[in-house]
């Protein structure tokens, strides 16, 4: 892990690491070796659900091959959408 972060950019900069193993106690060794390192922290739970929130329509875009809201919008009806932004724009 270290290498990987000397190739990606060195240390410093925040990375969020997400993996995912079947094996409970392979996981649970590998993220007591990541914590070994200095400078490496753990998000709370608070933290990783901000970060979803903030990424919402990437990860549902990404995961489940759907799209946000305003695309499923856009896509079901592209002229009232484009009116209520011109609208909206108007108002700014």
């Amino acid at each position: 892990i270290g290498d990987a972060l000397r190739i990606f950019g060195g240390f410093g900069k925040p990375y969020i690491v997400a993996v995912s193993i079947h094996d409970r106690s392979q996981s649970e060794e590998l993220f007591e070796n990541i914590s070994k390192i200095d400078n490496v922290t753990k998000l709370t739970n608070e933290q990783v659900q901000q970060c979803m929130n903030n990424n919402f329509d990437n990860i549902r875009r990404y995961y489940f091959g759907t799209t946000s809201d305003q695309e499923q919008a856009t896509y079901e009806n592209p002229i009232g959408e484009i009116v209520t932004k011109m609208v909206a724009s108007k108002h700014l």
